[in-house]
C-alpha cells in the first residue's frame, strides 16, 4: 500500500461473542499490507477482551470511536455576517455528528 496509504483502518462491525473471527481478519490484513493496521471496535459486551487479543495478535493500534454527537453546528460563513444570520444546528433536530476530518488530529 505504500506510497499511497500510511496505514489501514479495518473496521469490525461484529456482534458475535466469538472473537475469532476479528483476530482473523486481522491477521489476515497484516499478512497483506505493509503498512500498519488500525483495528475499529464495535460495541461488544466485553470490549476488554477484543482490545488485548487484538494487541497480542499485533494490532498496531486501536480505533476507538466513529462520531461524536449530537454536536452543535455553526455555520462560519452566515456567523460572521450578524447575530440574526447566525445558523447552530443542534444534533437532536439537525442529525448532526462530528465524525471523520473533524475528528483527525
Amino acid at each position: 500500500m505504500k506510497p499511497y496509504a500510511d496505514a489501514l483502518e479495518l473496521s469490525t462491525h461484529y456482534v458475535g461473542n466469538d472473537i475469532s473471527p476479528i483476530i482473523n481478519a486481522l491477521r489476515a490484513a497484516k499478512a497483506a499490507v505493509d503498512v500498519p493496521v488500525f483495528m475499529k471496535l464495535s460495541p461488544h459486551p466485553n470490549i476488554q477482551e477484543i482490545a488485548i487479543a487484538l494487541e497480542q495478535a499485533g494490532a498496531d493500534a486501536l480505533v476507538m470511536i466513529n462520531s461524536f454527537g449530537p454536536c452543535l453546528s455553526i455555520d462560519l460563513e452566515t456567523a460572521c455576517r450578524s447575530w440574526a444570520a447566525r445558523r447552530a444546528l443542534l444534533a437532536l433536530r439537525s442529525g448532526h455528528q462530528a465524525a471523520g476530518s473533524a475528528l483527525r488530529v
